[in-house]
């Protein structure tokens, strides 16, 4: 499933490249391979590279880390039929749309590249969610999301209004704002939220 890899660090990248903007999904490997990878955390990072078909110049490159692909994220496609050449075949789509903003650093934006320094902090920032187990992930990326929508400045209950899209997303839980309290105190400690007392927070990230 890999393409390149980082000799430094052994990052592994997988790189998905078109010639206009990235939709919400992204056509992804067989589904059964890439789940069982997104379970074992073995899913390489995404370079999501635009490009130019006039001059093959690079217009926009994000990387996604690996640590976003969860199994929540990866949504399979309907098997080929029978008759195709291969028949049973069942590929997946991965959900962009769940990758909250501070999973995708920016590398290249219309054109101009990123300060190097900027990058790696970026990077580093995202890395650190790697220390989470695969199955707990998923539920912190979601609130992040919820948490990236609201002002820099927001209080409990702000979260608290998306309890029913994240009942949704998570059927099996019942105690969902239990769960967003620990979600949030789970990005403070990353350092991507401050708590400010009485049910206030900010942004940080």
């Amino acid at each position: 499933m890999k393409d390149f890899h980082c000799e430094s660090c052994l990052a592994e990248f997988q790189l998905k490249s078109l010639n206009r903007k990235f939709g919400h999904r992204l056509l992804g490997a067989e589904y059964h391979q890439a789940l069982a990878a997104a379970k074992q955390d073995r899913f390489p990072s995404l370079l999501l590279l635009q490009y130019a078909a006039e001059t093959w110049s690079v217009v926009n490159l994000v990387a996604v880390h690996r640590a976003n692909i969860t199994p929540e994220m990866l949504e399979p496609r309907k098997p080929l039929a029978s008759g195709a050449r291969r028949t049973g075949w069942q590929g997946c789509h991965i959900n962009l749309e769940r990758i909250p903003a501070a999973g995708r650093v920016v590398i290249v934006k219309d054109g101009v590249p990123r300060n190097q320094q900027e990058i790696n902090r970026a990077w580093s920032q995202i890395d650190r969610f790697s220390e989470i187990p695969t199955r707990n992930r998923a539920w912190l990326l979601d609130v992040l999301r919820v948490v990236e929508r609201l002002p820099i400045e927001f209080e409990l209950n702000d979260v608290y209004s998306f309890e029913s899209s994240l009942a949704s997303l998570h059927p099996a839980n019942r105690h969902i704002r239990a769960k967003i309290r620990q979600q949030l105190q789970l990005l403070r400690d990353q350092g991507l939220v401050e708590f400010c007392g009485r049910g206030n927070y900010r942004r940080l990230a």
